[in-house]
């Protein structure tokens, strides 16, 4: 199938093509639940445990008390992470029973669909004729794949997300206070998904007045202002009833609690950890936390008494105190920044596959499979990054200022805050908008060699004269 036969150019064969996407999909997610872990669609395996961590307990908790507690200690009030997969889940086993994530990961799938006739109608704007292309690359997405098809929140946010830069794309091209609404409502989502939604609150205020900017409309910019205010608004009215839960449990205005950005501080000094080169990463880990332990145990003599809250407060505070000394060496910590940065933006994330294969770290199982399914990821990454790298100066050369703005702004967002643990899973929120920049230069590309193709038939037309 080609990229013609897959643009919508041709609208008698738009509708066919995307039920022939629809099948397709629905037929190659059958193959690959027959040769998944069955483990791991069930919450109370090693599986199920390590791919859930923010769903199924908290659900849980929430259906026998009534309340968001912590499941191993109801009497104290769960500040660990924002509820919105919870209540997702909550909301899926009601209807489905408890016993089993498959009713979650078809749900998970119904939100990929959705996704893909989003990406459809945006690319046909700013495309016409590559939605079908842009619907089928989503769906097809490994990096995707690997993750929603286990119960992993990033799922949730993608659909949000999307939304938001759905209604972004649109506001560029009709700027109305309905599409800054919805923007601000799908904002508001995300972060009760996951806490990284907040760096896209925090853009939102200037946002509208950028694409008018760039939109060359500098004289709509009261719209702009009220837009972006009320996007912002929005957002912040969404999350605000789990902000103020976290502000009544002692955690503060904030959407996760203290000892949750304490893990994502420790994480991110992974490899950057003092003796590493001499005991390995593990060692070096384990010396760090024990120092740690050992300077908070001795500044406060009760620790062994001190709350939940007070704990994860202390040892965030002393984390945040390592990194501002600064003991790293400043062209390590660059080289280490770009490694992550890197791994966010062209990893295949084929771990999580291979989890869901019941593989992870083993191929010994099946190497084909193992390592197949690795390089396909790999390259489907690079591929479109290359590509993206391509649609970026066309954006440029076409005067796409809006698009680019929001595409490369969002995928900013995301990755800038990864700093030191980026990684493909947090990549499945703006896979998106990835896309639309891919897209963007299969179409120079198509382009370059229709026109080609054009000149040499022009020529030999000509009875081989120029």
């Amino acid at each position: 199938m080609t990229i013609s036969a897959l643009s919508d150019e041709h609208s008698h064969d738009s509708g066919r093509i995307v039920v022939l996407l629809l099948v397709l999909f629905g037929i190659f997610q059958a193959v690959l639940f027959a040769f998944s872990d069955g483990s791991c669609f069930d919450p109370a395996t090693f599986c199920g445990t390590q791919t859930d961590r923010y769903g199924y307990q908290i659900a849980a908790a929430l259906k026998e008390y009534g309340a968001f507690v912590w499941p191993e200690d109801p009497s104290a009030p769960y500040t660990g992470h924002p509820p919105g997969y919870a209540l997702f889940m909550a909301g899926v086993f009601s209807v489905f029973g408890w016993d089993s994530y498959v009713p979650v990961i078809g749900v998970q799938m119904l939100l990929l669909v959705g996704v893909a006739f989003m990406i459809r109608s945006m690319v046909n704007t700013l495309l016409p004729g590559y939605g079908a292309l842009g619907m089928a690359l989503i769906l097809f997405n490994p990096n995707i794949l690997a993750h929603l098809n286990l119960t992993q929140n990033v799922s949730l946010e993608f659909f949000f997300v999307t939304i938001a830069l759905f209604s972004t794309l649109a506001y560029w091209r009709d700027p109305k206070y309905r599409h800054a609404a919805i923007c601000g409502v799908a904002v508001g989502l995300a972060m009760m998904t996951r806490p990284s939604g907040q760096f896209l609150l925090v853009s939102l205020p200037v946002l509208f007045i950028l694409l008018e900017a760039v939109s060359v409309r500098i004289q709509r910019w009261k719209r702009a202002i009220g837009a972006g205010v009320l996007s912002a608004g929005l957002a912040v009215a969404v999350a605000a009833p789990w902000v103020l839960h976290m502000r009544t449990s002692g955690e503060g205005f904030r959407l996760s609690s203290a000892a949750h950005e304490a893990l994502l501080l420790q994480d991110s000094l992974r490899h950057l950890y003092p003796g590493r080169d001499e005991l390995g990463n593990q060692a070096a880990e384990a010396r760090f936390r024990e120092r740690q332990d050992a300077y908070l145990r001795a500044q406060n003599p009760d620790w062994d008494s001190l709350s939940r809250i007070r704990r994860g407060q202390l040892e965030r505070d002393y984390l945040i105190d390592y990194y501002l000394s600064f003991p790293f060496d400043a062209a390590e910590l660059a080289r280490e920044v770009a490694i992550s940065w890197g791994t966010f933006l062209a990893g295949g994330g084929e771990g999580m596959m291979h989890r869901f294969f019941g593989m992870e770290y083993q191929p010994q199982k099946s190497p084909a499979l193992f390592y197949g399914t690795k390089t396909v990821a790999l390259v489907f990454a690079i591929a479109l990054r290359i590509l993206g790298l391509v649609g970026i100066v066309e954006m440029v050369r076409r005067r796409d200022f809006g698009p680019l703005l929001i595409t490369m702004g969002l995928v900013a967002v995301y990755v800038v805050p990864s700093f030191l643990a980026g990684q493909p899973r947090y990549r499945v929120v703006v896979e998106p908008a990835l896309l639309i920049m891919a897209l963007y230069g299969i179409s120079y590309l198509h382009g370059r060699l229709r026109a080609a193709t054009d000149a040499h038939r022009g020529v030999v037309g000509n009875g081989g004269r120029a």
